[in-house]
């Protein structure tokens, strides 16, 4: 609720509180933080969020496709590239249509 009322900080501290309680969950790494440190320009937190749902789950494309916006986001279209290849290469349709349309 406090990110769809744009309170993205508040948003940010309780997912932290949802890690906390359950540190192995990897989609509190990766949903809400991928979406909500960006939009505060604060990409390289982001991106270590995402690192850590990617080292939980090296399998899901959906986690190298979000670390690929943010890379994206952050001028590293390089970086960005890689990752939507790889979570193409995982079954991404989202990274599968970009690359299609990136051609």
């Amino acid at each position: 609720m406090c990110a769809t009322y744009g309170n993205n900080q508040a948003a940010i501290r309780y997912f932290g509180k949802a890690i906390a309680l359950d540190p192995g969950h990897s989609g509190a790494h990766f949903l809400p933080r991928r979406f909500l440190r960006p939009n505060l320009g604060n990409y390289t937190r982001a991106v270590a969020d995402i690192n850590r749902a990617i080292e939980m789950e090296p399998r899901n494309g959906l986690y190298y496709y979000g670390r690929g916006r943010t890379y994206l986001l952050s001028g590293e279209k390089d970086r960005a590239m890689q990752d939507f290849r790889k979570a193409a290469d995982l079954g991404d349709e989202d990274a599968q249509a970009y690359l299609k349309g990136a051609k």
